[in-house]
């Protein structure tokens, strides 16, 4: 059963095998402006994005995040959010708990100290 079902998921894909990664770039200005530590920031590009109220995202994540200490998010360009936390444990949670999704949209988040 168990050989059946590791079968099975490696047979999962998602995609074309061939499609070309999409390449996000992320300008340091809008980082710097932001006065949050590379240490403690995420960088969360929002896939397939619908239209949503910015602080219902915020509020969402600070519940599903289970946020301890303060948090505050900037929206930059073409889906990109800044996660800025002042907890590493809360910073951490959010990026090992992953995959995350808002609205029916997928969240990919990445850490700035990579």
């Amino acid at each position: 059963m168990a050989d059946d079902l590791e079968e099975l998921m490696n047979k999962v894909s998602i995609g074309d095998d061939e499609e070309e990664e999409e390449e996000v770039f992320i300008d340091d200005q809008w980082v710097n402006d932001s006065k949050c530590a590379r240490e403690l920031s995420l960088v969360g590009k929002m896939l397939l994005c619908k239209p949503f109220k910015f602080e219902d995202m915020h509020t969402t994540f600070i519940k599903a995040w289970r946020i301890s200490g303060k948090f505050d998010v900037k929206e930059g360009e073409d889906h990109l959010f800044l996660f800025c936390f002042e907890s590493r444990i809360d910073k951490a949670r959010a990026l090992l708990k992953q995959p995350w999704s808002f609205n029916k949209s997928l969240l990919v988040l990445m850490d700035m100290m990579i």
